[in-house]
């Protein structure tokens, strides 16, 4: 009868054990340090001054989102707002929809891209109109797909400029919660890059926001040239600005509940890799610091799976390689629950059981299909 081996037994698996530790330790670490940053109280500075805001929102053949959602961020709450909304060259009704609007929101404005053939354009054109036309300082940005979770949005939002010295406010915009598994993924993906993204920001290391919730000025967009860095690239207008214009004391958290704006997720595999395509297609031009942070998590995430499951599949210092998997998880699961209950995501965290080993893959794979294939990423 062949017995388990469970603590290593020869050279070759003292170094798989010590790489599988060296990993987990990475994995905990990110987990402790970063991830756990938004679930643990931080300050929230209120103030009774209410800058003007403008909002911005940008619209391409969104004609029935805009007259889903348009409406609820036009009667917001908030002292002094416009809202701005920037129809890129739809081929659908959405001037029609936005006429109508109009006539009863004298706080709608909105200007249309013309539909060029010989003249593609990313989303940044549309910002960049938008930032143009707003009369105000304080900004404040969406898509038209996303629906606010209170009427109070825009007044949370604008609370993180309360501090002194805070020029760029970086918020969380989850995804709508629909059946089957695909859904299920998206919003996994999206609550666990916020921990992320948001964790990091919190420690003064912002490096991106997502532009259906984020929040600068329009003196701090001016000063660093807009996108002029990454204007050929069909993305970037809320990651690449936030590298470029983010420092240690500049941006500002805001989780609050009912501050979200929640987005309507994709309902087909492709599109989400679409999508993922056109995200994923600005991490090259990341800092150098953040681009070896963030790959050291999914490559330790890799390797402690790998191994573990090696341990246990080749019958081999199982007990270590198994122990440390089952550290990592737990540690993770208790994190991710405290986030999802801070960024209100429910059970989502369970997901991480499922999906742990397979997203770094997947996106691995979207990551070097964008080097083959950049031409073919653009925003709608």
């Amino acid at each position: 009868m062949e017995t388990i081996s469970l603590i290593p037994e020869n050279s070759v698996s003292w170094v798989l054990a010590s790489i599988g530790a060296a990993a987990c330790l990475v994995q905990v670490l990110f987990y402790l340090i970063v991830m756990r940053k938004v679930s643990r109280p931080f300050p929230t500075v209120h103030s009774s001054r209410l800058p003007a805001v403008s909002v911005v929102v940008c619209a391409k053949n969104e004609a029935a989102n805009l007259s889903k959602f348009l409406p609820i961020i036009l009667t917001q709450d908030y002292p002094q707002f416009e809202v701005v909304v920037v129809n890129d060259a739809s081929t659908d009704d959405s001037d029609m929809v936005l006429a109508q609007m109009k006539i009863s929101y004298p706080n709608l404005y909105y200007t249309t891209i013309p539909v060029d053939r010989r003249f593609l354009h990313s989303k940044k054109l549309a910002v960049n109109i938008g930032i143009k036309a707003a009369k105000y300082e304080h900004l404040l940005f969406t898509d038209a797909d996303c629906m606010p979770e209170s009427d109070h949005w825009i007044r949370l939002m604008m609370s993180g400029f309360a501090s002194p010295g805070k020029e760029l406010v970086v918020g969380y915009s989850p995804y709508a919660r629909l059946k089957g598994m695909l859904n299920c993924w998206v919003r996994y993906e999206t609550f666990w890059n916020g921990l992320q993204y948001l964790g990091f920001a919190l420690m003064g290391k912002a490096y991106m926001g997502v532009g259906r919730n984020m929040a600068y000025t329009k003196s701090l967009f001016q000063r660093n040239s807009g996108f002029s860095r990454h204007v050929y690239l069909a993305s970037g207008d809320d990651d690449l600005f936030v590298r470029d214009a983010a420092t240690p004391d500049n941006v500002a958290v805001v989780v609050a509940p009912g501050s979200k704006m929640r987005s309507q997720p994709v309902t087909s595999w492709g599109n989400w890799m679409m999508q993922k395509a056109r995200h994923l297609s600005t991490a090259p031009l990341y800092q150098p610091k953040f681009k070896f942070l963030l790959s050291c998590e999914p490559v330790s995430r890799e390797l402690l799976w790998g191994i573990a499951l090696y341990s246990v599949i080749f019958n081999t210092f199982a007990a270590v390689g198994a122990g440390l998997l089952l550290v990592k998880l737990l540690i993770q699961l208790v994190v991710l629950g405290k986030g999802a209950k801070k960024l209100e995501e429910g059970k989502i965290y369970w997901s991480s059981l499922l999906f742990d080993f397979i997203i770094p893959i997947i996106l691995g794979y979207i990551y070097v299909r964008n080097y083959f294939r950049p031409n073919r990423i653009k925003w709608k």
